[in-house]
């Protein structure tokens, strides 16, 4: 497909969702309606020209082949809904890249990066409202990486560090472990 525009809830509460983009980009309509999402136990995300979602997903593969960036929006807070599916827990980004294009996750929840590669002029964003990051390998070579885990309840908001790279290194929080 060209460009694929996500304008309802995708839901694949058991399977994954797989959405490719060969020749264009992945968009969300808005990548705050809850109606207008990824939702599910994964996502493999697959574009050209660049990926903006909001999802609300266990687990997430996300790959640009050229220049274009890739934004993930998982805010998305139901913890109040004792019926919602699949219950709200850690954000996996298992591989995140770009070619040429920077990477902006944010997150109501922990947030596990266990890759995440922004090459070129991309700069690393990861950002958890009410959560902690763990970090396996976060790279921006000669760009910048900022992590943020603010807000959360205990004020204990920490990042579990891996391996970073990057020109300028931002963290904030509580604590880092």
């Amino acid at each position: 497909a060209q460009n694929v525009e996500i304008d309802s809830l995708v839901r694949a509460e058991f399977d994954g969702i797989n959405v490719t983009a060969t020749a264009g980009s992945i968009q969300s309509s808005s990548l705050t309606d809850p109606t207008s999402r990824l939702q599910g136990s994964n996502a493999i995300l697959t574009a050209q020209s660049g990926i903006s979602v909001g999802t609300r997903l266990f687990d997430v593969t996300a790959s640009v082949s050229q220049a274009g960036d890739i934004v993930i929006n998982d805010d998305f807070d139901d913890r109040d809904d004792p019926t919602a599916e699949p219950p709200l827990t850690d954000l996996q980004l298992t591989a995140i890249t770009t070619v040429d294009g920077s990477i902006t996750v944010s997150a109501i929840q922990n947030i596990d990066a266990l890759s995440v590669s922004a090459d070129g002029s991309g700069d690393v964003s990861l950002t958890t409202t009410q959560g902690d990051i763990f970090l396996d390998t976060v790279s921006a070579t000669d760009n910048a990486v900022i992590l943020s885990a603010v807000g959360w309840e205990d004020d204990l908001g920490f990042f579990d560090t891996g391996f970073i790279d990057g020109t300028d290194i931002s963290i904030t929080a509580n604590e880092v472990d």
